[in-house]
C-alpha cells in the first residue's frame, strides 16, 4: 500500500472512532432501520465526546498521535456536513410516499 493510500485509511480509522465516540454520547445517532445512516441527534455536547475520549484513552489512544489529535477529529467529526441532517433521509423519502 502506497503511503498516501495508508496515510487516507488511518485517517479514516480516525475518524470512525471519532464518529463512535460522537455517538456514544448522544452528540449522532444511527437510524434504527438504516444502520448506515448516521444524523444529529441534537442530544450531547461535543465536549462529552471529548471526556468520553479521554476516559477511553488507554483503549483507544493508540489511533491517535496524541489527545489533540483526538480532540481535532472529534471537533472534525461533529462539524461536518456529512451529518448535518436531523433524521434519516431514506426513512423520510418512504414516510413521504405514504
Amino acid at each position: 500500500m502506497g503511503i498516501v493510500k495508508q496515510h487516507m485509511a488511518e485517517e479514516e480509522g480516525k475518524n470512525e472512532l471519532a464518529k463512535d465516540l460522537l455517538i456514544g454520547v448522544g452528540y449522532l445517532t444511527r437510524c434504527e432501520r438504516h444502520e448506515e445512516i448516521v444524523y444529529r441527534a441534537h442530544n450531547g455536547e461535543v465536549e462529552d465526546a471529548y471526556k468520553l475520549g479521554n476516559s477511553k484513552w488507554t483503549q483507544i489512544g493508540s489511533a491517535w498521535a496524541d489527545r489533540r489529535d483526538m480532540t481535532d477529529h472529534i471537533k472534525a467529526v461533529a462539524e461536518s456536513s456529512d451529518y448535518a441532517n436531523d433524521g434519516c433521509e431514506i426513512c423520510r423519502g418512504q414516510m413521504a410516499k405514504d
